[in-house]
């Protein structure tokens, strides 16, 4: 799914987020990035990711304030629905700089829901010793008598 929304321009004063139908809120603010495109991937055995295309309403950006923090994506589809996502930013790609001192900006974003059911498969044995962890996540069907092999170190 993609969506785009480029009807308006960007000014230093009086400019917010309100009346938008994709916004985003990050740890630098409300308004601060301006959403204008929003790509929207899943499947049953994907994660959950987006991809945002924002305008940076004061220029430049340090990247690393944004990856690794939640960020808050949201759609309005009309009659008063709307979609929600909550995710972490993985990366952050600077665009070409804008007029007015504007400058353009892509981010990736994992949606928070679909990275914690990818945690519960490898954090497992993240404080485990291997051997521990390979015997554990072997379980029984591991033994030689169950036409398995241990693990040996």
């Amino acid at each position: 799914m993609a969506l785009d929304e480029l009807d308006d321009t960007l000014t230093n004063e009086g400019f917010s987020q309100v009346d938008r139908i994709i916004r985003i809120e990050t740890v630098l603010g409300t308004d601060v990035l301006f959403a204008e495109r929003l790509d929207y991937q899943a499947g049953i055995s994907e994660l959950c990711e987006l991809r945002v295309d924002v305008r940076a309403k004061d220029g430049e950006i340090d990247p690393r304030r944004l990856i690794a923090t939640l960020t808050n994506v949201s759609l309005e589809i009309g009659e008063g629905q709307g979609m929600a996502w909550n995710g972490l930013v993985q990366g952050v790609t600077a665009g070409p700089p804008l007029s007015r001192g504007g400058r353009a900006y892509t981010l990736m974003i994992r949606s928070q829901l679909s990275l914690l059911s990818q945690k519960s498969a490898w954090r497992a044995g993240a404080f485990q010793p291997f051997h521990r962890f390979a015997r554990t996540g072997a379980g029984d069907t591991a033994s030689p008598a169950a036409g398995g092999m241990w693990f040996r170190l």
